[in-house]
Order: structure tokens, then C-alpha cells, then sequence
């Protein structure tokens, strides 16, 4: 499981490994939803068959609760670097 920091509140969660392609019904019904409150850039015209693979959503343990993320709304991290956020968070500082 990989550490990730989502968008745009700052929020770390945890990948499941579940991901949703294009296509799927429960896919574009997220699309749909996530287009009322968030900026998602349309499609680009320019994408590759290495670009295929990505999925749309993916799934993300937050606290105790799984939400579905857009992929472009994730950044994953290595554990140090959310332990220092998730301290920066919680007390102000690093030091």
C-alpha cells in the first residue's frame, strides 16, 4: 500500500489497489459528480498508448473510510514525508 497526499485539501490517505477505468459505469457517475465541485481538466488530445494504463479513479483509505480519487487529484509519497505533514499538521513544526 502507498502513502498519498490528495487534492485539494491536503489530505493523506492510503491506495488500496482498487482503480476505475474509463468506461466504467460507477466511473463516469464519479465524473459527473466530482465535475459539480472540483476542476477536472478535459481529456487531452495528445495521449499515448503509455498513458492508456492510467486509471480515472482510484480507490483511497482515509482515517477508516475508502473514498475513489481522481488519479489527478493524488500524489503519492514516501512515509517519511507524511509523517513530517501529518506533523507539520498537528503541531505547527518540524522541530
Amino acid at each position: 500500500m502507498a502513502a498519498v497526499l490528495l487534492a485539494p485539501y491536503g489530505l493523506t490517505g492510503v491506495l488500496t489497489g482498487k482503480a476505475y477505468a474509463d468506461g466504467d459505469p460507477k466511473t463516469q457517475k464519479l465524473s459527473e459528480d466530482w465535475r459539480r465541485y472540483f476542476y477536472v481538466p478535459p481529456p487531452a488530445d495528445n495521449v499515448t498508448e503509455d498513458d492508456s494504463h492510467v486509471p480515472l479513479f482510484v480507490e483511497v483509505v482515509v482515517g477508516m473510510l475508502s473514498h475513489s480519487f481522481r488519479e489527478t487529484h493524488t500524489h503519492t509519497h514516501t512515509h517519511n514525508t507524511i509523517v513530517l505533514l501529518l506533523f507539520w499538521n498537528l503541531f505547527g513544526t518540524t522541530r
